[in-house]
């Protein structure tokens, strides 16, 4: 229960439950991904908790003065964005959005984001979120969709985001499913 303790101490008092109701719940599911040695920095949450209201340059400076090398120094250098990603993900009502908002976070960021997100519907979606949907995977490539008449280039990128997309959404749930949403929604190079 080491990642539990870990969550824990961030929380006032040390409390997993204690002021954040059915926190506890959130973090016994994010257990199986922080447990098995993924390689985040429990360290790093904890700076950017505490620099979570801090210019890029604070962030930077306080990395630097810690002398944070590699992952940690990139988790810390993302305290700026942190008031924005809450935000965003207090908002979001689909996977697709969360996707938007945590997508360019260091995973440390993401937890921190969990632990800011106040009400529990929202920390339950982020939950959700870093324990199933950030891990879709669109059945479909680049090369099937070129297969499909999608030039290279930046329709091809948007085409496979919006594919993701319906994926982490449930719009589409099986290859075909996929190839009639391409269709429907994205021209061939040909027509």
């Amino acid at each position: 229960l080491a990642g539990m303790k870990v969550l824990g101490t961030f929380l006032p008092g040390g409390n997993p439950g204690g002021d954040f109701p059915g926190l506890m719940d959130c973090a016994r599911n994010l257990l199986p991904l922080v447990e098995k040695g993924s390689g985040w920095d429990p360290a790093a949450v904890g700076l950017l908790l505490l620099l979570r209201g801090a210019g890029a340059e604070e962030a930077e400076t306080a990395a630097r003065n810690l002398n944070l090398a590699g992952g940690a120094r990139d988790s810390v250098k993302a305290a700026p964005r942190l008031p924005d990603a809450v935000s965003r993900a207090r908002r979001a009502g689909k996977p697709s959005d969360l996707h938007r908002a945590l997508s360019g976070l260091p995973f440390e960021a993401q937890l921190a984001v969990l632990l800011l997100a106040g009400e529990e519907g929202a920390r339950k979606r982020i939950v959700e979120y870093l324990s199933r949907d950030r891990f879709a995977r669109t059945e479909l490539d680049g090369d099937d969709l070129v297969g499909l008449g999608l030039p290279r280039g930046p329709m091809l990128k948007s085409a496979l985001e919006a594919l993701l997309m319906a994926r982490m959404d449930g719009v589409v749930r099986t290859r075909r499913q996929e190839e009639e949403f391409v269709r429907a929604n994205f021209k061939p190079a040909d027509s």
